[in-house]
């Protein structure tokens, strides 16, 4: 790939203009190709073939040929296609450094924030409760100050990407927006696995959070037919879930007892307890 500078190929190219070349067995008169010249690259039309195998070439917009010739040997490619103005786009990106800064904010959203697909096994497929969903929604103070961190981390991450490609000086801007990053990331960290582990909450919120934020309904009169094996908490459970890459279906029954299920190959797992709302009531 090259980015065309200059009006030796007017009116084909433009300075600017992104041209994609591609090496041959062979080329021919009338190709465009980019070879090395002097140290550089120079994108010329073959205007004629030497008796030794090497090229004539001329930029079109020039009234003479080259006085050089070109051995096949300095020819990287044939170009193949042209992207009118996206090398201009591109080295404006890379040099720019809010542009550049962007961009990685852009990717750094797209790691942080990745998706996946939900699998069902075992009774959950049977009993198809996809359509009966209940979800956690993370409100409040606790969620404002991850937010906060994922921000000022993400906005670390930007300036420190666009201080390299600026090639600016290591000390002191490169070294604070460094040390900024490593620290808000670990406090984002820390603070990822204190909301997401629910401390501080009371039960059902807590293991709603551990096991959320996506949950399929389950009704009294759906039975589970494979059979169940208990575990000791909401975290075990959480990791049973992670394994199988599904979700989590959830029943309250009549006597207040939350129960939650991760369906796998052949056996249920479970944890349950019971809401303290409900054993308050009953004494």
């Amino acid at each position: 790939m090259a980015v065309v500078k200059g009006t030796s190929m007017l009116p084909v190219y433009q300075s600017g203009d992104l041209v994609v070349a591609y090496k041959q067995d062979s080329y021919h008169e009338g190709d465009n190709v980019i070879y090395e010249r002097f140290g550089g690259y120079v994108i010329h039309k073959i205007v004629g073939t030497n008796p030794d195998g090497s090229f004539k070439t001329r930029g079109v917009n020039n009234k003479y040929p080259d006085t050089w010739t070109v051995p096949k040997q300095n020819v990287y490619g044939k170009q193949i296609f042209v992207a009118p103005g996206l090398g201009k786009t591109i080295q404006d990106t890379v040099t720019n450094p809010i542009a550049a800064g962007s961009l990685s904010l852009l990717i750094a959203v797209l790691v942080i924030l990745p998706t996946r697909r939900t699998r069902l096994y075992g009774d959950a497929k049977r009993l198809n409760l996809s359509k009966a969903t209940e979800r956690v929604k993370f409100r409040g103070h606790r969620t404002i100050l991850f937010w906060v961190l994922t921000f000022v981390f993400v906005a670390a991450l930007g300036i420190l990407t666009a201080l390299l490609i600026s090639q600016s000086n290591f000390w002191p801007r490169v070294v604070i927006a460094l040390a900024t990053l490593i620290l808000f990331g670990a406090l984002l960290l820390g603070y990822s696995i204190y909301l997401f582990d629910g401390v501080g909450l009371k039960e059902p919120a807590k293991s709603m959070v551990i096991l959320g934020p996506i949950f399929m309904r389950l009704n009294s009169d759906e039975l589970l037919h494979s059979k169940v094996v208990e575990v000791n908490s909401a975290l075990e459970l959480r990791k049973l879930k992670d394994q199988l890459k599904t979700t989590v279906l959830h029943r309250v029954t009549e006597d207040g007892i939350n129960q939650f299920y991760v369906c796998g190959h052949g056996e249920n797992f479970m944890y349950s307890f019971q809401s303290s709302s409900s054993s308050s009531s009953s004494s």
